[in-house]
């Protein structure tokens, strides 16, 4: 019997609130420059010849002003339509039920559309690492020394620098790890990105970190706005698919 074919679909995860971001407008959906933050990730991974289609993951309500600004842009590859979960981990499973309940068996790229300044030379880094590892992730080296501490604010631990690294998105999965991950529904509301969930169940698989070539913030306070347009008039070239 013939295997069947596995896509490798990007998965935008762009359905947060971002109350710490304040305001009406969740931040995923402000104006940068002339486009909605999160278009920024979706053209990127549009214009990579290894990404076979988009998924964009989105709150309930928006669904119609989004894939407007989608299909204006997007014309290159299929775009899927998603709505969101209560927590991170669980928009990722929303993601990958859609292509489980259609029999499609897919690996999944994921990244948060409130890193909209990812590089295409990242993204198609971290794609490829699937290759020739289960999963991988993008990431940077800490720069500074990090304190553990316990609840009173006593340091208790001062790990080395050189083993401490930065998560970053976006994180790839194979599809066989994806099977694992998702065999139930994720409940742990603790879990805060899906290599976290991907070490609470398989924790012997390896996961091959990716280090950033280029700036990738998160959009995290209105405080951070200012550091992302720098960031984008510096990059005078649009991203382009190798």
């Amino acid at each position: 019997m013939q295997e069947k074919e596995t896509r490798t679909v990007g998965v935008i995860l762009a359905a947060g609130k971002g109350e710490r971001m304040g305001g009406e407008i969740p931040k995923q959906f402000l104006l940068l420059e002339d486009k909605p933050l999160f278009l920024y990730s979706v053209l990127t991974f549009a214009a990579s010849t290894l990404i076979d289609e988009l998924c964009l993951v989105l709150p309930q309500g928006r669904e119609q002003a989004l894939r407007a600004w989608v299909e204006r842009f997007v014309k290159e590859k299929p775009v899927r339509y998603v709505l969101g979960g209560a927590t991170r981990t669980l928009s990722s499973y929303n993601a990958y039920s859609y292509y489980r309940e259609r029999g499609v068996r897919v690996n999944l790229v994921i990244h948060d559309a409130a890193r909209p300044l990812l590089s295409i030379v990242d993204l198609n880094a971290v794609t490829a690492a699937l290759a020739i590892s289960p999963a991988a992730v993008l990431a940077t080296p800490t720069p500074d020394t990090v304190y553990q501490v316990n609840e009173g604010h006593t340091i208790v631990n001062i790990p080395p620098r050189s083993s401490l690294w930065c998560a970053q998105t976006p994180q790839a999965f194979r599809a066989e790890v994806l099977e694992k991950m998702y065999a139930c529904e994720p409940k742990d509301a603790q879990l805060t990105d899906d290599v976290g969930l991907m070490r609470a169940v398989a924790p012997d698989l390896p996961i091959r970190l990716v280090e950033a070539t280029e700036p990738n913030p998160k959009l995290t306070t209105a405080k951070d706005l200012p550091w992302l347009k720098y960031l984008l008039e510096e990059r005078k070239e649009p991203n382009k698919g190798e």
